[in-house]
């Protein structure tokens, strides 16, 4: 919004507050000689705050979170207040919708230039891609971030530092873009990922990129350092849901809902992770499974103080004493799931049908996936690998790459951030594979050609032994 208000006028500000600060508008940061104040992201209940606000500027707040309580003090846009059809719509297109009616309202054409920003935020703020109008912005978002001459230049710049190449997906925005820029949020300074987004100066930019890389992979580590603690720790059990107390653990309270969101993926369940101080929990939770709305069954239970944001990605706070009785409200309203670890599959194939022309099909249908539209998933039998080809990858030897006899030519399977044995694969006479199929294309530069080999990236790889 910031930068396409500035195609019109350079009386225009940003303000912004730390991730650790608060949640939504912070009156002591509004300077009291606003004429207007834009609130984008928040704030729809926000009514003291605004009440306050109100009284000395006017208000327009661009939202998607669900109104629980009337706000007269502003004006809202809010795809959830109406008959909008599109409830999915995240932030940023909130953000884009309003741009393009003022685009119409002046004669102008300018909210397509920030598509690839909208974009970025539609993928990380995982809203469902089976929604047309999110994968019409997907789709806008991903051929402008490709475009060598236009697109905002951080992004551009992250892109191609994190993945090599301005040609990505969905699924690259969600695995390199967005933990980046998390990453700094939750760690550092958000103004730091704001000067990245807006600013001209290359050198700015490449520095900032340099710095938010590094943070990531700091996030990267102590993700993965404190999920094998807690796990060591032997304090997760059978009940429906994890709740795990982390004052006896050494952890930045911004990483906890990336945790959650870990040990929600590994044990197939909801988690909630939090501090206890002063006798009240206060955390992040993380729910697992479309069929299973954790926010609204935190609020229908009555036993947490606050539950506040998506349906599967909130805060929330409650007394401790409440603890059992939450584990209980769980364990019976979650009782037909969570029972048994499972992977979907959506077809099973032969390897022999694995050929260079359906992999291209798949490609492109997964070219925009996500929340709603996930992308396929395949189980693939009696694989031989050649065992003097498969061996470990990665700077911390956490990736596994397995070389599968395919026809006439190779076939990779890929395992990304495994403490898995490598020699339990290579000791078997063949694999049964669960994942997700395609083609890994890279420029070789040292012989100046195009390599295009078929790809597997494993969900779960069964070892398979003849004797």
């Amino acid at each position: 919004m910031y930068l396409y208000l500035k195609n019109f006028t350079d009386n225009i500000n940003y303000i912004y507050h730390q991730r650790y600060e608060s949640h939504g508008v912070m009156i002591n940061k509004v300077p009291k000689d606003c004429q207007l104040l834009i609130i984008v992201d928040s704030s729809t209940n926000s009514v003291n705050e605004c009440r306050e606000i109100s009284q000395f500027t006017d208000i327009i707040i661009l939202d998607h979170h669900q109104k629980d309580i009337d706000n007269p003090y502003a004006i809202i846009v809010n795809p959830q207040l109406d008959n909008y059809p599109n409830k999915y719509l995240s932030g940023s297109g909130v953000v884009f919708q309003t741009c393009r009616a003022l685009d119409k309202q002046f004669n102008t054409k300018y909210a397509f230039y920030y598509v690839d920003l909208v974009a970025t935020g539609n993928i990380g703020d995982m809203m469902r891609q089976d929604v047309m109008e999110n994968r019409y912005i997907s789709r806008c978002g991903l051929w402008r971030i490709k475009q060598t001459k236009s697109g905002n230049l951080g992004l551009k710049e992250l892109v191609e530092e994190t993945k090599g190449t301005l040609e990505i997906n969905t699924q690259d925005i969600s695995y390199y873009i967005v933990p980046a820029i998390n990453a700094v949020i939750r760690l550092d300074d958000t103004g730091k990922i704001l000067k990245l987004l807006t600013s001209k100066d290359i050198l700015e930019v490449k520095n900032i990129v340099k710095e938010c890389c590094t943070i990531n992979e700091f996030r990267k580590s102590e993700t993965k350092r404190i999920s094998k603690l807690i796990k060591e720790k032997n304090i997760i059990n059978d009940d429906k849901v994890i709740i795990i107390n982390m004052n006896n653990i050494e952890c930045q309270s911004s990483l906890n809902g990336l945790i959650a969101t870990k040990l929600s993926r590994d044990y197939q369940r909801p988690c909630f992770i939090g501090k206890v101080k002063d006798e009240i929990f206060v955390g992040s939770a993380r729910g697992y499974g479309d069929d299973v709305y954790l926010k609204t069954e935190c609020i229908n239970s009555g036993l947490f103080q606050f539950a506040e944001g998506h349906e599967s990605s909130f805060g929330i706070r409650f007394k401790i004493d409440n603890i059992k009785n939450i584990i209980n409200y769980f364990n019976d309203k979650f009782k037909d799931y969570f029972n048994e670890p499972s992977i979907l599959v959506d077809l099973e194939l032969n390897k022999e049908e694995l050929t260079y022309d359906l992999l291209k099909q798949i490609d492109e249908i997964s070219y925009i996936v996500g929340d709603g539209y996930e992308r396929p998933v395949f189980l693939i039998k009696h694989i031989t690998i050649d065992k003097n080809k498969s061996k470990t990858i990665g700077k911390k030897n956490d990736h596994i790459k397995l070389i599968g006899s395919c026809d006439d030519s190779d076939l990779e399977i890929m395992k990304f951030n495994t403490e898995e044995n490598i020699n339990a694969y290579k000791e078997s006479d063949w694999i049964n594979v669960i994942g997700n199929i395609g083609l890994n294309t890279w420029h070789n530069f040292r012989d100046n050609k195009t390599i295009i080999k078929r790809q597997i990236i494993s969900k779960a790889i069964e070892p398979i032994y003849d004797f």
